[in-house]
């Protein structure tokens, strides 16, 4: 009975689970702090619904990573399953429902910066499971590709959701100056906002991801809490017998 109490108790008090409450906090948090700002600043109901369908959406994405985990059995490090939590609340809740990107400068740089860090470390995560002998030279490699390449299709979701339906994800109406008609337009910059945006968070992505894989080798072989003393218990199981 000490045992279960105690495992309870670290439960409780884990990363995770503060994590997971400062992000149901926060999203609930974030829908009068919507329709408020949507209200004021003279936004309509169709603005308003969009900001709104986020914070859900955020709340499916964590389900998702929670059922991933119990699918795989993989359990991310406490201190990286927390940051993970952290980012998808910032981008998705903060950043869209909350219109961060518009109202703290410089929150999409930051965010993509983020970025490079969090998918560095899930690559060294994930990495030893495929690295044979787990050479680091090996497992860094893959880490700085994983996370360049997340960044890659992140971009490539930005272009199709503009493209598709008429969104400013990679800010490329943010600098028009008139419409010439027949798909020409005078921007504010020879390569166009868009442009550039796109390669300033694809270049802060690889920053982040530079300046971290010197250290994500310490956090490659961590593992969660809950992941370790499953393992545990299965040992321990398996020696019962």
């Amino acid at each position: 009975m000490e045992i279960t109490a105690k495992k309870g108790l670290e439960d409780k008090i884990s990363a995770r689970f503060v994590a997971n409450v400062i992000a149901g906090l926060l999203t609930l948090c974030s829908i009068p702090f919507c329709l408020c700002d949507v209200r004021l600043r003279g936004g309509d109901t169709g603005e308003a619904l969009y900001r709104l369908a986020f914070p859900p959406l955020c709340v499916l994405l964590l389900l998702a990573e929670d059922g991933l985990e119990k699918i795989t059995k993989k359990y991310l490090p406490d201190g990286l399953y927390a940051f993970t939590r952290m980012f998808a609340v910032g981008a998705l809740v903060l950043g869209r429902a909350c219109d961060f990107y518009a109202l703290v400068p410089f929150w999409d740089k930051i965010l993509h910066t983020l970025s490079g860090v969090m998918f560095t470390l899930i690559g060294f995560c994930i990495a030893p499971e495929y690295a044979g002998k787990r050479k680091t030279l090996y497992i860094a490699l893959f880490a700085l590709l994983f996370s360049l390449s997340v960044g890659y299709a992140w971009e490539l979701l930005e272009f199709g959701s503009d493209a598709l339906f008429g969104l400013n994800s990679q800010r490329w109406q943010s600098g028009l100056i008139a419409d010439l008609g027949n798909g020409l337009f005078v921007t504010d910059v020879p390569q166009g906002s868009g442009l550039i945006d796109s390669m300033t968070d694809m270049l802060v992505n690889l920053i982040g991801t530079l300046v971290t894989l010197p250290f994500a080798r310490f956090f490659g072989n961590g593992k969660s809490a809950r992941g370790a003393r499953r393992e545990a218990d299965g040992k321990n199981n398996g020696r019962a017998r």
